[in-house]
């Protein structure tokens, strides 16, 4: 292999934060013509770029700008947008972290929680085609209880007429969390719930006994193009509350609780449950926790975490360490055993090169009940399951609002099952 230029090591590096090669080695092999790394996915596409557009972008600044990399165009927009977003997320910062009061230091005479497995998630598309990556996938349900299902929605920066959402759609047995780490969604339901959910901020919404709703871009958005990043979490309901009436929550980024590590190296933003002396906005049915992390190069992140919850990380973007150096990167989520602490490292260098570590951290008390996943609904039984769809077919489960939100893209069947509809 030929000694690699100033412009191939830093988009090496690039790629590396970025989540899309777990080695830098497997960056270099790829930017010099080797076989294609695994996990290369919309990069594979492209073709060559001038390694001086870096340097236009202000994020790289020792250039060979005559030099040109194979396999990659940065003038590309989607790959372009995409680093970019790595930059500015997340939409709720705080610039000074002293001005935060502190989480609390685990007792050190407690046990650390041990990492019991790292999964990657998958990518897909969802509704009318926007991209995810299935958090979940590869877990069992009894490591994942209270939670069902997660999807990291987007993380991209979409061109004017791109922005895609869902149809409406129906929901049964659970609850449905969406945070929008940055852009703009617009939701409404069947039972009166809706709004815009932007930047921060988190729709919470309890399907219980049955709701139909539509998640969708803003006529703006399609028409400007920008920002979409966000996660949409569904919580399990026991069977005693899986009928519930429905009910929604509007949580606004500026309600979020924010918190600084006792370092002062981290930022962490409460949206349910409690941490230490701290709760967040969000009320649950099923008793749980959901937070999200920045945590700057170098920095250690420490959290006490309830012993009876389980304890999941799921890394958004950059790269860590858990476990005292098992190494993990974006689009990974980590399963934690029994203990009553959770520690996570950004393991980059701590100098102003270094790429933030983003994380979600969500655990909740296990309801320990059978669980029939079908589509949009979440049940005890196959029976319950059949119920569920003879009622929806039959229209009890809600219908659409006079004047409601439609989708952008035509959609022949305005309302159905999707076996993956979120």
């Amino acid at each position: 292999m030929s000694p690699l230029t100033d412009a191939q090591w830093h988009v090496g590096r690039l790629l590396e934060t970025r989540g899309i090669f777990s080695r830098t080695s497997e960056v270099m092999t790829e930017i010099q013509g080797g076989d294609p790394a695994d996990e290369l996915v919309d990069v594979r596409r492209q073709k060559a770029y001038d390694a001086s557009h870096l340097q236009e972008l202000g994020h790289v600044h020792d250039v060979e700008k005559s030099g040109q990399i194979t396999g990659y165009d940065l003038s590309d927009a989607k790959w372009v947008r995409t680093y970019r977003l790595e930059v500015q997320m997340p939409a709720v910062t705080v610039n000074d972290l002293s001005t935060l009061p502190k989480v609390p230091l685990p007792d050190r005479a407690l046990v650390e929680r041990p990492v019991s497995s790292v999964t990657t998630a998958p990518q897909g598309f969802e509704g009318e085609g926007f991209p995810v990556r299935r958090a979940f996938a590869g877990m069992t349900m009894r490591d994942l209880d209270p939670f069902v299902h997660m999807d990291q929605m987007g993380e991209v920066d979409y061109a004017p007429g791109e922005p895609k959402g869902t149809p409406w759609h129906p929901h049964r047995g659970f609850e449905t969390v969406t945070y929008m780490i940055d852009g703009t969604f617009a939701h409404q339901d069947s039972h009166g719930g809706g709004g815009l959910i932007t930047n921060g901020a988190t729709q919470w919404m309890t399907a219980g006994g049955g709701i139909l709703h539509i998640e969708t871009p803003p006529e703006e958005l399609v028409i400007s193009g920008g920002l979409f990043h966000g996660i949409q979490l569904w919580v399990n309901l026991p069977a005693k509350s899986k009928m519930i009436p429905p009910a929604y929550q509007n949580l606004e980024a500026e309600e979020v609780t924010l918190l600084s590590s006792a370092d002062g190296g981290s930022l962490v933003r409460v949206i349910a449950g409690e941490l230490g002396d701290y709760r967040g906005p969000g009320s649950t049915h099923t008793p749980m926790a959901l937070m999200h992390a920045t945590i700057s190069p170098g920095a250690l992140l420490e959290l006490p975490w309830n012993a009876g919850f389980n304890a999941l990380v799921y890394v958004l973007t950059g790269s860590g360490r858990v476990d005292g150096g098992r190494r993990v990167h974006s689009g990974q989520l980590v399963a934690f055993g029994p203990g009553d602490w959770v520690a996570v490292r950004n393991h980059d260098p701590q100098n102003a090169s270094g790429v933030n570590l983003e994380i979600l951290v969500l655990g909740g008390q296990p309801i320990r009940e059978p669980v029939e996943h079908y589509g949009p609904f979440v049940m005890n039984t196959r029976d319950e399951i059949r119920q569920a769809l003879e009622d929806f077919e039959a229209g009890r489960l809600g219908t659409i609002p006079p004047n409601a939100l439609m989708p952008h893209v035509p959609d022949p069947d305005p309302i159905r099952a999707e076996h993956t509809g979120i």
